[in-house]
């Protein structure tokens, strides 16, 4: 029965680590394994045989028999490849993945969004320790790390309104709101009656900023 394939990026993953193993085994070079090269592999102790998940005590009769599957008596990569895939143990397994799905969990993006955009909307004389308070309010509260209040909101209109007129572009609130949440606005964005040069007032940017804090920072 054939291996199954991994999915990328998972299997460049796991294709780097086990031709780590075989580049260790392959003395000569030549980008084959002979028997006596596998045996030697098998004998030594400095090669790791659990970086591609194979068992050496349960491989030394079974490789050249399951793996040679052209019967030249010489192992090449792509059929110690399959033979790590189909015999090997952890291939499910890979670190970024897994630390992907770590920080999907528990929202660590978001909040690391969320503490750069409430420094740059506070501008704290001590940032350490403004962050470590932040911190201590979401771990006690569970509350948003970006909990701003009107007026916080207000100043980071203020940044995108320089000359002070009160208003300001779709465009200019879209990038407002992404340095607020990590994620682009979508102001006067689609639909029928979408505007991309209808100005957004201060009480306008208020609203569509406690919405996009709610949907992305909550």
């Amino acid at each position: 029965m054939a291996s199954k394939g991994l999915p990328p990026p998972r299997a460049k993953y796991h294709e780097e680590r086990i031709r780590e193993i075989f580049t260790q085994i392959d003395a000569t070079g030549d980008g084959v394994l002979s028997f006596l090269e596998i045996k030697r592999g098998l004998d030594e102790n400095d090669i790791d045989w659990t970086v591609c998940g194979l068992d050496p005590e349960k491989i030394k009769r079974s490789i050249f028999k399951a793996a040679d599957a052209n019967g030249d008596k010489m192992l090449s990569f792509d059929e110690f490849w399959r033979f790590a895939l189909a015999h090997g143990k952890g291939h499910g397994v890979d670190p970024v993945m897994d630390a992907h799905a770590y920080l999907t969990e528990n929202k660590i993006i978001a909040i690391l969004e969320a503490m750069t955009a409430a420094l740059m909307v506070a501008k704290p004389e001590d940032p350490k320790a403004f962050l470590a308070e932040k911190l201590k309010e979401l771990k006690a509260s569970g509350a948003p790390v970006l909990a701003f209040s009107d007026e916080e909101l207000v100043t980071m209109f203020s940044m995108f309104d320089p000359t002070g007129v009160g208003r300001i572009s779709s465009k200019q609130c879209n990038k407002a709101l992404e340095v607020l949440t990590g994620h682009s606005g979508t102001v006067g964005v689609g639909g029928a009656m979408a505007d991309t040069a209808a100005p957004v007032t201060k009480e306008d940017f208020v609203g569509h900023a406690k919405g996009a804090l709610v949907e992305f920072c909550s």
